[in-house]
């Protein structure tokens, strides 16, 4: 980063840190502490300041009295995607996320807030304390939103968490915070990924030699939320999730098993079909296993 592009996201974090003042999240911290996260996230996977800024900016039209004019120093860029990810109160759920996709630098922000939002609901009552009733009922309709509008379509790292957070929606007591945790490919937008569709062809024929042989009576699958898997009858053995391009291989931790669900055969075939019919598969992957 460039001396000017480290004053740019000085001058960001200073107009956010006046304009949020004050301002608090469902949990009572300051509302300061969100855009930030947001902002190390994505400087941590290596994006430029552009995206940081916007990062450090993404609420500021749609929470304050921040207008246009006030983003121009930072350019006509950054002041596009913060306006694709402003949400007016009487805008539909499906045309806004439909713009943001629409634009790289906005769909990798909220790639980043929206996995950001569901990692704190889980936690929003404190570690170990109950949750309310408006606890739980914010909690699952955060869920469905998240499952509607967004699975599928920016990330396997926010589909992992809305996953995550189906496996949570009964739980009577609040986890611990958990900071989100995925590798850079699994944070990486799928419109990165499908920016070449042969390419991305091709990365699946190679898939496809990794798979296992379905037709093993060792082969068992797994439910985990709204995630697909299978495996080797022993944990130990290999793991693959099913994701927009087909079954990936995997390596998720023991305790990841505690809120899965063995499914038959047949009703693994059947969500295949879901996601197919649903678009959350491409186009070339088989649905047969």
């Amino acid at each position: 980063m460039t001396k000017k592009e480290a004053k740019l996201v000085a001058r960001a974090m200073a107009l956010a840190a006046k304009k949020h003042g004050g301002q608090r999240r469902k949990d009572s911290s300051p509302y300061l502490y969100h855009p930030f996260q947001v902002a190390k996230l994505i400087s941590d996977l290596g994006y430029s300041s552009d995206y940081q800024i916007t990062a450090i900016l993404h609420d500021i039209m749609e929470d304050t009295n921040v207008e246009r004019k006030a983003l121009e120093p930072f350019g006509e860029e950054v002041i596009r995607a913060v306006e694709l990810l402003t949400r007016s109160e009487d805008q539909d759920e499906a045309d806004y996320v439909e713009g943001i996709m629409k634009n790289r630098l906005a769909a990798v922000v909220k790639n980043a807030d929206k996995i950001c939002n569901l990692h704190d609901a889980v936690a929003l009552s404190g570690k170990g304390m109950r949750r309310t009733a408006a606890q739980k009922d914010f909690l699952k309709r955060y869920y469905e939103e998240a499952k509607e509008y967004y699975y599928g379509k920016f990330s396997e790292a926010l589909d992992k968490s809305i996953s995550m957070v189906c496996g949570k929606l009964d739980d009577s007591y609040s986890d611990a915070y958990a900071a989100p945790a995925f590798t850079k490919e699994e944070w990486k937008l799928y419109i990165e990924k499908d920016s070449n569709s042969e390419q991305l062809e091709a990365e699946y024929n190679t898939l496809k030699e990794s798979w296992p042989d379905f037709s093993r009576e060792d082969i068992k699958f797994y439910r985990r939320g709204i995630g697909l898997y299978c495996l080797e009858s022993n944990l130990k053995g290999r793991t693959w999730v099913m994701t927009t391009i087909g079954w990936r291989e995997t390596e998720p931790d023991l305790s990841f098993w505690d809120d899965a669900e063995q499914i038959e055969k047949e009703e693994a075939k059947t969500q295949i079909e879901i996601m197919k019919e649903e678009d959350l598969l491409a186009s070339f992957v088989e649905a047969s296993i």
